[in-house]
């Protein structure tokens, strides 16, 4: 199984997955950050972590 079909087939990503699974770099972690904060992108938080839920983002 390659990284990629396992980040998919997960629920809930990282931030820093997600910045290189959908942005490919383009996007800073800071910027992700920034929009979770905002309320414009979906996420849960589990203890410190902020989990972004990866079918939303697709």
């Amino acid at each position: 199984m390659e990284k990629s079909d396992y980040v998919s087939d997960k629920v809930y990503i990282t931030v820093a997955e997600a910045a290189q699974q959908f942005f490919c770099g383009r996007v800073t972690e800071a910027a992700l950050y920034r929009l979770a904060r905002e309320g414009q992108l979906p996420t849960i938080r589990v203890g410190r972590r902020v989990l972004i839920d990866a079918h939303k983002m697709e």
